[in-house]
């Protein structure tokens, strides 16, 4: 039975995601990305801002009650499980425990699942040998994890993260095993592409549910997104949603919207204009 949580309304606010790194993740004096230092903000805090309800929350150590409050007041939120094996071998059990506490919980991602190393071949448990692309989990892994998580108190999507840059043949057996796959352009200049490469992920995964990312700085060429590029990017994304061709959109980040960057703004203001259209 699908929990009332992972039900979404048919509107477009309800099928909003921010991508949500640490208070301040940004600020060290180790910024590579040239990100402007500012006060540190929440997640619930900036989700609030931006009109967002769910959120999906990537930190790298397992954290109390008091860090773990704030996401009692998000409709829905999700739990990064890892980015390598080291990280998901901590972060998936501490993960799992959240479940029968927090009903709002929906979702696990593998965050940078796919590495740029020479293919690998690989048994697939869902039948052969398969070539695929190697990842933070091999298929045996993945399969494990899905068996695991149908035990849970309640239903948990399984959401891989996917960039365009990744695109080949050979990550189709591990997308196999994702509820969601999470779709991420990450140069600025890349999104004149969007539409082409797209396509060309539809052409491997035709039925996939899918959210759009949408990144509010431009974290490929260190420098913020620009204007023309964000416009270009939401137009897409809210033309592909009315058709159904994605599930909904996940913005990054919510570090990001305490910066008085012009591309976060315009975020803000389209969300307001378009919050609450259906399709």
């Amino acid at each position: 039975m699908i929990s009332a949580y992972m039900s979404y309304k048919n509107e477009l606010r309800d099928c909003l995601w921010m991508w949500g790194h640490e208070t301040g993740v940004y600020d060290g004096l180790g910024n590579e990305y040239n990100i402007p230092v500012t006060e540190p903000i929440g997640m619930a805090h900036a989700c609030g801002y931006m009109g967002i309800p769910n959120v999906c929350s990537v930190r790298w150590q397992t954290c109390g009650k008091a860090q773990l409050w704030q996401f009692r007041e998000m409709k829905r939120f999700g739990w990064v499980i890892g980015h390598n094996p080291e990280t998901y071998a901590r972060l998936c059990p501490f993960a799992e425990s959240l479940v029968p506490a927090y009903p709002n919980l929906t979702a696990f991602e593998l965050d940078d699942f796919f590495d740029n190393k020479p293919d690998e071949m690989q048994v697939d448990p869902k039948g052969g040998e398969t070539c695929v692309s190697p990842a933070t989990l091999t298929l045996q892994e993945l399969d494990d994890l899905k068996t695991r998580m149908k035990t849970l108190a309640h239903p948990v999507e399984l959401r891989i993260v996917l960039y365009a840059r990744q695109l080949k043949p050979t990550i189709v057996p591990a997308l196999s095993y994702a509820d969601t796959v999470l779709f991420w352009t990450w140069n600025g200049a890349d999104i004149s592409k969007l539409a082409d490469n797209f396509h060309k992920y539809r052409d491997m995964m035709p039925d996939k549910p899918t959210l759009l990312g949408i990144y509010m700085w431009d974290f490929g060429d260190k420098k913020p997104l620009e204007l023309g590029f964000m416009k270009e990017q939401l137009a897409i994304a809210l033309k592909w949603w009315k058709e159904r061709e994605i599930n909904g959109l996940i913005f990054h980040c919510t570090p990001l919207v305490n910066k008085d960057l012009p591309a976060v703004e315009y975020c803000r203001e389209w969300i307001a204009q378009h919050a609450m259209e259906t399709r």
